[in-house]
């Protein structure tokens, strides 16, 4: 007898850049192949519900669900006790890095595909401070033969955003101790009126990229000559 098994396929990981290119590319592969992708999360259902009253042995047919980790600990108790009775084909997608409690309430044939954030990318957003623009520079050139210049420039945006978050309202950056002890040291560094001026800068930058009016990489060397 054939073990009837719902098939599960989980994208999750900090870099959004690659895990969105990954997760388009497998819902493009199914649309090649002709099958239908219902997705969920749309409705004023739960997950569990939604998927009670779907037909879920319909061949051809994904169901797509963005955002597993808004999964409520009743819905992932749902999967957990009737993946064994469901024959269908589930791909769910997180931004975030999911943790491995999670993994637990899915068959363990679930294919699960973790993307991270480099740790030289780290390192570059760290050194980002006044008195360090060359090895900033010089960080940037090497992350940027191998990372897309859009995800640096994201991921640099929200760091100073996060340094100046911190030096006006800390006790409203929600992160664990270690991550705000590192903000914070890093933040010391500037005054809230600098941090203002270089968000502004990557504001307009951002806005006359998207009209291709300048180069996100250009434009990141010059507010560095500028600005450390």
């Amino acid at each position: 007898m054939v073990k009837v098994t719902m098939k599960v396929s989980i994208i999750h990981g900090d870099n959004n850049f690659v895990s969105r290119s990954h997760l388009q590319k497998n819902l493009g592969i199914a649309k090649g192949k002709g099958w239908s992708i219902v997705r969920l999360g749309n409705s004023q259902l739960k997950i569990s519900e939604e998927l009670s009253n779907l037909s879920l042995f319909e061949d051809k047919t994904l169901y797509f669900l963005d955002g597993g980790e808004k999964l409520t600990p009743a819905e992932l108790t749902w999967f957990k006790e009737n993946a064994d009775h469901h024959q269908s084909f589930l791909l769910i997608y997180s931004p975030k890095q999911l943790p491995p409690t999670f993994f637990k309430n899915f068959p363990k044939e679930a294919k699960i595909e973790r993307f991270d954030i480099p740790q030289k990318i780290f390192t570059l957003l760290e050194s980002f401070y006044p008195g360090n623009g060359k090895v900033f520079l010089n960080l940037l050139q090497q992350v940027s033969a191998t990372e897309p210049i859009e995800f640096i420039f994201s991921l640099l945006a929200k760091q100073i955003r996060d340094l100046y978050w911190v030096l006006t309202d800390a006790k409203t950056l929600i992160y664990p101790p270690w991550r705000l002890a590192k903000i914070q040291k890093q933040a010391q560094k500037f005054t809230p009126e600098d941090l203002q001026k270089i968000i502004e800068t990557l504001s307009r930058d951002d806005i006359a990229a998207k009209t291709s009016k300048v180069n996100l990489l250009d434009s990141l060397g010059l507010l560095i000559i500028k600005t450390l």
